[in-house]
């Protein structure tokens, strides 16, 4: 896993679990989630340069850096702890409902409550911008989405990726890490769109769901920062 410079990439991220929601305790969903274990999680990191103009996301991904991390790993920039390193420095976070499961998950292996805010106040959640800009009227799953923008369909599921943990074997892993790669690979591709179709008369703009936008909103917001909430954000946590 190579270093990334800092605030000069933009890391898209998905996390695997070890259990299914029916098999740990809960009285709620958030709850439920909350005491998931992380089996593995990937990211791709992509150069912020190439991610200000949807016409340059072709580019974007075929500069991509990508990382794995396992559950339990010592081994240098595998562990979660290094996907953690690269959220710090990552000028935005995007994910697809992280806000309902990934950051939910990721929020115990936090040691500061401070550095999980900071986080979180950089996240570009994918699925929650496609679900408001449809007034909730559908649940959009990613795969959905994916094939309503002519991108290829998702691997798996989730319950086959818990069934290859528990299973352990080489073979099985691999298999989970790849299922796991994919799914960052494709949001990365969909997430970069200039628009989104989403099965109505007009697509979305990306304002609603991308990448571009986002980049554009946070550049804005952190030139009008004062030189005070400057290093209060930079703070190393």
């Amino acid at each position: 896993m190579g270093r990334c410079p800092p605030y000069d990439y933009i890391l898209l991220y998905d996390l695997e679990t070890q259990q299914l929601l029916n098999e740990v305790p809960g009285r709620f969903r958030d709850d439920k989630v909350q005491n998931l274990e992380i089996s593995c999680g990937c990211a791709i990191a992509l150069p912020l340069e190439y991610c200000r103009d949807p016409n340059d996301r072709n580019r974007a991904f075929e500069e991509r850096r990508e990382y794995t991390v396992w559950h339990g790993s010592t081994d240098p920039c595998t562990r979660i702890e290094d996907l953690l390193a690269l959220f710090d420095n990552a000028f935005l976070i995007v994910a697809y409902n992280q806000f309902g499961f990934d950051s939910l998950v990721l929020r115990q292996y936090y040691s500061s409550e401070q550095r999980f805010e900071l986080h979180m106040q950089k996240q570009l959640d994918v699925f929650v911008g496609v679900r408001a800009a449809m007034l909730g009227e559908k649940w959009p799953k990613l795969d959905w989405l994916l094939g309503q923008n002519g991108l290829d369909p998702k691997e798996a599921s989730g319950i086959q990726a818990v069934e290859w943990w528990k299973s352990g074997t080489p073979e099985d892993l691999e298999r989970l890490e790849s299922y796991c790669m994919s799914d960052v690979r494709l949001l990365c591709k969909l997430a970069l769109l200039q628009e989104l179709n989403v099965g109505r008369d007009r697509p979305l703009p990306n304002y609603c769901f991308g990448i571009a936008s986002a980049v554009a909103a946070r550049e804005k917001s952190l030139a009008l920062e004062t030189e005070d909430e400057r290093q209060a954000r930079e703070l190393d946590v």
